[in-house]
């Protein structure tokens, strides 16, 4: 091969036809076919690496690894070696402009990168008109570790964004802190990202399980870092219909007991803090009932009496 060129397609076919293969410079087939040492492919791996999105560094003892996890987006960013990818880009914008948007579509995965819980995807131009948003997408693709910064200026340290999570209306980033604990932050609430390393990243094998827990997330309430509990619940005859046995449920976790003799269906929901089911069944009130625990119809019953407290004030 004669060409840099040719030599960063060469590489770049590599990974993408093995994907999910580890590829190390030390690799004797790409060394015969690239005619090039070790250091100097190594030098091109870690080129490919930081532009673009869908290459991963892996380090495998002392060794640094590569492999490609999804379709990669060639024109999503342009790679200058020595201006020579730039000009593969202009070559194609010269021929056709379309092709680029074109393209993108095609190449750019959405598995890892968004999870909806309560509804099919939606409001992503809302999430993409974001100023942050480019930050955030590479950051979750790539599993950085970097600092957020919030609208009230609450700055969070060495932190790993695993995903855009969409629920309850808007768009939320799932968090992973130092201390292994995931929390859901508003998308719109981050104003910076700051201070990574692309060198300090978690691997693909040990994220795996924090990603597999954001399968558990019900509503933006989820605390996947309580142990559930389980609501026991009655709906009433005149909203049984919503609760029934074959009904659409509201919670992945939502389980049909039974239905009583009056027509009152008896349901359970598992929940991790009172507030991801109270703000549901408050939404039904007075129809839903509070069977057990007991401090959570407790703490539903201070909010009926707060409420008409208030209301009681207001009319005075």
């Amino acid at each position: 091969m004669s060409t840099n060129i040719s030599k960063y397609f060469y590489l770049i076919s590599k990974l993408k036809q093995n994907p999910n293969k580890v590829f190390t410079a030390y690799d004797q087939e790409i060394q015969k076919a690239l005619n090039l040492e070790t250091k100097q492919i190594g030098r091109m791996f870690e080129t490919l690496e930081q532009e673009f999105e869908d290459i991963v560094k892996h380090k495998i003892v002392k060794k640094k690894a590569y492999s490609y996890i999804h379709k990669i987006n060639l024109l999503k960013s342009s790679l200058d070696y020595q201006g020579e990818i730039s000009a593969i880009i202009q070559t194609i914008k010269d021929y056709d402009e379309d092709i680029l948007d074109i393209l993108q579509n095609h190449t750019t995965s959405s598995y890892d990168i968004y999870q909806t819980i309560d509804q099919p995807l939606k409001s992503l131009k809302q999430l993409e008109s974001l100023q942050i948003f480019k930050h955030l997408k590479k950051a979750i693709i790539k599993k950085h570790i970097v600092d957020i910064k919030l609208q009230d200026q609450t700055v969070l340290y060495d932190v790993c964004i695993l995903k855009f999570i969409y629920t309850d209306s808007n768009w939320f980033v799932a968090v992973l802190d130092t201390q292994e604990n995931i929390k859901l932050y508003p998308a719109s609430q981050i104003i910076e990202l700051g201070k990574h390393n692309k060198n300090q990243t978690i691997s693909l094998t040990k994220i795996k399980k924090y990603i597999n827990k954001l399968k558990n997330i019900q509503n933006s309430k989820t605390n996947l870092n309580e142990r559930t509990k389980t609501a026991r619940l009655k709906a009433l005859p005149n909203i049984a219909m919503f609760f029934g046995k074959n009904s659409k449920k509201f919670f992945q976790t939502q389980k049909f007991v039974r239905k009583q003799s009056d027509g009152s269906i008896v349901l359970t929901i598992d929940y991790t803090q009172e507030e991801e089911v109270l703000q549901f069944i408050q939404k039904w009130i007075p129809n839903l009932l509070i069977q057990s625990p007991l401090q959570l119809r407790q703490t539903q019953d201070k909010h009926i009496n707060k409420y008409i407290a208030n209301q009681t004030y207001e009319s005075g």
